[in-house]
């Protein structure tokens, strides 16, 4: 579930990665409604009716993934952000456009730029707002359970169709709206997402503020029973 780098070259100070082909789409792409509005026309109208039931439907302002491939997608994730940290490294930059679903079905981390080894982390680092944990915006370093509050972050969005935070807001004010999300998931989530307490439960464990209230582990995410 991570890209896999096959080479790296280093000559006369050009530097080049030599990475598999994901023969997919990256998350991004698959949230645009003008994809599923294009499947639409296609489809005929019982393939489209399951796409819309079980697959992805329309959301508030992008596509909404329904439950069971959102989390299957975040498990995915999880598989690969626990290959990751067991060699403490940290991916330092989970979103949308860094997840590729392969057409096999399958998700795989991507654009391992920001990544770096925990025991060795460098003096600048580069992050997504949107998407980095409130600790990293406050100045702390990333940490195995700041990748996981972005991936929880992901699986909101995915879940209800539309960002987690204003486009146009500032770092303080963002800051702020991270702080109060875990109370706002009922406006964001659809009602058949919000009624169950398990699905609710989980997003909150991923985003919660304090890092020590999340998962202790992308493999305790996985496997906690709760």
């Amino acid at each position: 579930n991570i890209l896999d780098v096959q080479d790296f070259v280093d000559r006369d100070s050009v530097r080049i990665m030599v990475m598999e082909w994901i023969d997919g789409y990256d998350l991004r792409q698959l949230m645009n409604p003008d994809w599923l509005t294009l499947i639409q026309q296609l489809a005929v109208r019982e393939r489209w009716e399951h796409i819309n039931r079980v697959i992805v439907t329309f959301g508030p302002q992008q596509t909404r993934f329904k439950a069971g491939v959102a989390v299957a997608i975040v498990r995915d994730c999880l598989a690969g952000l626990a290959a990751l940290h067991r060699q403490r490294i940290v991916h330092g930059d989970i979103k949308p456009a860094n997840i590729m679903l392969k057409r096999t079905g399958n998700a795989k981390l991507i654009d391992m730029g920001s990544a770096y080894e925990l025991d060795d982390p460098p003096p600048n680092r580069v992050c997504t707002p949107a998407y980095a944990a409130p600790e990293v915006l406050d100045g702390a370093s990333c940490t195995p359970r700041s990748d996981l509050a972005s991936l929880g972050y992901v699986l909101i969005e995915l879940l209800s169709g539309r960002p987690c935070f204003s486009s146009d807001t500032g770092l303080r004010e963002l800051l702020e709206e991270k702080r109060r999300l875990p109370q706002r998931l009922h406006e964001l989530l659809p009602p058949e997402v919000a009624c169950n307490s398990h699905l609710t439960n989980l997003c909150k464990r991923f985003i919660a503020t304090d890092p020590t209230r999340r998962f202790p582990s992308a493999e305790a995410a996985e496997l906690l029973e709760d």
